[in-house]
């Protein structure tokens, strides 16, 4: 949803100039042709089932990863593409916490406060 809600505004309100009205997304989406996560992640194919639709897309990738579910999308990438558990760490942006440099004798390093 949150994908088809960007696409309206930068499509259909920024790029066309269209007003926002109280029903016009939903009239947007419902004259939308097909299932909107569907059409983008086909690959510039047009398949005449749903089910067809979906064997090409799984054909048509190597890996999916999912957002929600980001941390074992991760480390099943890591598997797929033979990675050390070092080659595909992240932080996450949106967690709170902080470091602090500490000296002991003639060593610094970072500690997680």
């Amino acid at each position: 949803t949150q994908h088809a809600l960007s696409h309206y505004y930068y499509t259909y309100i920024s790029r066309s100039g269209h007003k926002i009205k109280e029903d016009s997304f939903k009239t947007w989406l419902l004259d939308y042709p097909g299932d909107f996560q569907m059409k983008y992640l086909q690959l510039h194919k047009e398949y005449k089932t749903a089910d067809d639709a979906v064997l090409g897309i799984m054909d048509g990738y190597n890996f999916i990863g999912i957002t929600e579910r980001l941390d074992e999308s991760l480390v099943v990438l890591q598997m797929i593409l033979g990675l050390d558990v070092g080659d595909i760490l992240y932080l996450s942006a949106k967690q709170s916490g902080g470091y602090a440099l500490v000296s002991n004798n003639s060593t610094r390093r970072c500690i997680a406060t």
